[in-house]
């Protein structure tokens, strides 16, 4: 979705993901760009918190910066589906 968006901006993909709100994708990998001591118990909390931050961010920033695109395919599909991944629970029924 940030190509996407740095396509239709004329901007460099790197630079939509900062000013977007979701800098993790600026790193070599998401588990490195969210910068979390992984040995803290709580770190997994903590890392879906912050990454759940960084997405609604950049759905923002897609809705003002983009808000005629958005509404249509191919950001909108990407953007529905998106909403379906947060809505899934994260955590394994315990059976």
């Amino acid at each position: 979705m940030v190509r996407s968006a740095a396509e239709r901006l004329g901007e460099p993909v790197q630079e939509v993901a900062v000013e977007a709100g979701i800098p993790v994708l600026t790193a070599t990998s998401v588990k490195t760009g969210l910068d979390i001591d992984w040995d803290d118990p709580n770190a997994r909390n903590v890392a879906l918190g912050s990454l759940l931050k960084q997405v609604q961010a950049l759905g923002s920033f897609l809705q003002s910066e983009l808000s005629t695109e958005f509404s249509k395919a191919p950001l909108k599909e990407h953007w529905d589906l998106v909403q379906k991944l947060i809505e899934q629970d994260p955590d394994p029924d315990p059976a």
